[in-house]
């Protein structure tokens, strides 16, 4: 998890996060490191670590990485323009967590979301 500190620090050291809010996710962070969601599959128990999400449409490209022991804190972190894109689509990463979280999507595989618009955006979110 020293991967995840680090990111944390240079967001701090790039302005993206104020100290409190680190401060926040370096606690949320020491408290869950042991805390993974568990999921099931046919190769037998497996862990996910990060949730990512790749949107892609006409003016540009995002890939987002997420620790998933800092989902809830880092939901909000995540740029309005994606959000925006993702509500478009009638995603809600909120109820997506939820669900995730909840068992609720029982899955054979870690794709959680993969769609591409008439327009030719592209949407995928999955746990790695």
């Amino acid at each position: 998890m020293m991967e995840e500190r680090a990111r944390i620090l240079k967001m701090v050291e790039e302005g993206k996060l104020s100290a409190q809010e680190a401060e926040k996710l370096l606690n949320a962070l020491e408290k869950q490191e042991s805390s993974m969601i568990p999921h099931k599959s046919r190769q037998g128990h497996r862990r996910f670590r990060w949730l990512k999400i790749y949107v892609k449409d006409e003016d540009d490209t995002v890939n987002i990485k997420i620790p998933w022991p800092l989902i809830k804190l880092s939901l909000s972190l995540i740029p309005s323009k994606v959000t925006a894109k993702l509500s478009g689509h009638q995603i809600d990463l909120k109820e997506l967590v939820k669900g995730v979280e909840e068992g609720i999507m029982d899955m054979d595989s870690s794709e959680l979301i993969s769609l591409e618009s008439e327009k030719g955006e592209i949407v995928k979110i999955w746990l790695e």
